[in-house]
């Protein structure tokens, strides 16, 4: 019989650590491409990811140059980098490369609520498993998923749960902290929200353990902050039309865009939003007060760590409401009560409001707001997620034959492929 040693222990361990960090990577990826299956199938580009990112890599003469091109006045390395790392790929094949990344991305923070660093902030393993398939078939995320353009809302996710998790005294998980944080920091704007949050947790805990945290951060925040006071791209302005500011959309915004749509998903907004009693501006009323009330209370007496994701929510909330970019013409915010309407600057607010909901429900002393929240979860669960779990694929534009028309061109000659969303295109010169 063997003898069971503290050697034996620890490789044990370390086997059901490798086991279990497979079995949550498979399902955390079948579930993504479960919901939309085509980026898989018949992958294409959605939007900027082939109008901008893929453009401008194909044309440019010196691969490190789009790097330094800001797009909205920031600077979008994610995206940069998934362009250059297609450009070593056949172009029928790009489309597949993006969307490989951008699972990638959607699924890390998953994976890193399973791990050993996030066991300070939820102890069992259980739950970090259960909160990654939360995250993963959250209700409403349709814009996020499984596109490049959008993935640095996952990616600054991702950022965010570095800064408040514990602090790892293995090297290796330094540098991959300090790679994360640096991409994430120079992929959009966010930064300028994550950092601030990252210097208050570390005056309350230990400035010592995250500095080099702080330090990455603040060269990100610092070279986007210059990308947007002094480097200006005509060619990608923001948009200038009216944002159509009220208190009553204001409202109905909150109630149906993060309330709403966070806990019985965006169909079932899309169909209440049109309702007589919706618009007459009670209903919204309603919700609304009811979710500040529970939130509130959950940022009162919740973790630090809770405090910190509402905090980053209301102010990404506010920050989309003074310069969203969901219209060249009409009012910002009347196109933003739409069900498909800007749903990108709403997966920071959801997650937080289904993750204070599950805080009320497990640690909240007061049972009217305890059962209150089991039951809003109760139909997230029932409803919600099942209802919004499968994504409408992209139309299919047949990119892989586009490519070979392409292809088959001289040198010189343009062509002009048809991609996602409807409307959209990209030329590129045959090279």
């Amino acid at each position: 019989m063997q003898r069971i040693t503290k050697a034996n222990l620890f490789d044990s361990a370390k086997n059901v650590k490798i086991i279990l960090f497979f079995i949550a990577f498979a399902v955390f990826s079948l579930i993504t491409v479960f919901r939309r299956v085509d980026v898989l199938l018949y992958p294409q580009f959605w939007a900027e990811d082939g109008f901008i990112w893929y453009s401008d890599a194909y044309a440019a003469s010196n691969s490190l140059q789009p790097f330094l091109v800001p797009v909205q006045r920031y600077l979008q390395t994610l995206n940069r980098v998934g362009a250059y790392v297609s450009m070593f790929f056949d172009i029928k094949y790009a489309p597949l490369i993006f969307n490989i990344i951008a699972i990638t991305v959607q699924i890390l923070p998953a994976m890193f609520f399973t791990s050993e660093r996030f066991e300070q902030v939820v102890s069992k393993y259980y739950q970090r498993f259960l909160l990654g398939i939360v995250y993963l078939t959250l209700p409403g995320a349709f814009e996020t998923h499984a596109n490049l353009t959008n993935g640095q809302w996952r990616l600054a996710l991702l950022m965010f749960l570095i800064v408040i998790a514990s602090t790892s005294k293995k090297i290796w998980w330094r540098i991959v902290d300090c790679v994360v944080l640096l991409l994430a920091g120079l992929s959009g704007p966010l930064v300028f929200f994550v950092f601030p949050l990252a210097l208050f947790q570390s005056y309350l805990k230990s400035f010592k353990t995250s500095i080099s945290h702080l330090i990455v951060l603040a060269g990100a925040f610092l070279l986007q902050a210059y990308s947007f006071i002094f480097i200006v791209n005509p060619g990608a302005m923001r948009s200038t039309a009216t944002l159509g500011a009220g208190v009553s959309t204001f409202i109905k915004i909150l109630a149906g865009k993060v309330f709403m749509t966070g806990t019985f998903g965006v169909r079932t907004y899309d169909v209440v939003m049109n309702w007589h009693m919706w618009q007459s501006g009670m209903p919204p009323v309603i919700i609304a007060t009811l979710g500040i009330c529970l939130m509130g209370y959950a940022f009162w007496r919740g973790t630090l760590e809770l405090k910190l994701l509402i905090s980053l929510s209301i102010v990404i909330f506010a920050s989309m409401l003074v310069t969203p970019q969901v219209s060249n013409v009409q009012p910002q915010w009347t196109v933003m009560l739409g069900a498909d309407a800007g749903n990108r600057y709403f997966l920071f607010p959801v997650l937080a409001w289904v993750i204070a909901l599950i805080w009320l429900f497990v640690k909240a002393q007061n049972k009217f707001l305890k059962n209150t929240a089991g039951v809003l979860l109760v139909c997230m669960v029932l409803v919600g997620i099942p209802k919004d779990f499968f994504i409408m694929p992209y139309e299919n534009y047949h990119f892989q034959k586009q490519a070979i028309e392409f292809k088959k061109l001289s040198p010189g000659q343009k062509y002009t492929f048809i991609i996602n969303p409807s409307g959209w295109r990209m030329t590129l010169i045959r090279k």
